[in-house]
């Protein structure tokens, strides 16, 4: 038909010695949570493609007691021709 479900769950400690420079997780431990569902929808007769999905996001810093979280999501649509 043309369409597809998914999911996708991630999880990880991220810089687990709590040194180190880096974009997510700079000097501090780090854990990491992600979970996403997505849909692909392929519509031939106009040459179109579709690929979506909505998600949930965590990274916690367990030394600063600090926690962000919150929606993600994703659209592309493609066209060929």
């Amino acid at each position: 038909d043309g369409i597809g479900w998914g999911a996708t769950i991630r999880s990880g400690k991220l810089n687990e010695d709590g040194t180190g420079n880096n974009s997510v997780s700079n000097g501090v431990i780090t854990d990491y949570l992600s979970i996403e569902f997505l849909n692909s929808r392929d519509y031939s007769s106009l040459a179109l493609s579709v690929f979506s999905s909505i998600g949930w996001e965590s990274l916690d810093t367990r030394s600063l007691d600090d926690k962000n979280e919150g929606l993600s999501a994703f659209l592309s649509i493609t066209r060929s021709f």
